[in-house]
């Protein structure tokens, strides 16, 4: 099994953040990352985009505004028709907690 951690160097030793059992002469391959913030910038976009562009997603791009806006309408109707008044509010938030 792959396992990735995060590492730093420290006094000419690799030494990782969080504490990784590893036997003695276990292998492991060390990629260097730069210094730079653009790096972990371009990385995350990367991701982002890989998590976001998806087919899936691409219907609601193709529904026209009075579709959505209808879409809305009826999401708030079945929200109210599903909520219940409770009366006026007559406790406290200290009420909450002392329970």
């Amino acid at each position: 099994m792959l396992n990735t951690a995060l590492a730093v160097v420290k006094n000419g030793k690799i030494e990782t953040i969080e504490h990784i059992a590893l036997s003695e002469g276990q292998k492991v391959l060390v990629t260097l990352l730069p210094d730079d913030a653009t790096f972990w910038q371009e990385v995350s976009q990367q991701t982002l985009k890989r998590i976001w562009d998806n087919k899936e997603d691409d219907v609601y791009a193709q529904l026209d505004v009075a579709k959505r806006r209808e879409h809305v309408a009826q999401l708030k109707n079945s929200f109210q028709k599903m909520s219940r008044d409770m009366g006026p509010r007559k406790w406290t938030r200290e009420d909450l907690h002392a329970r």
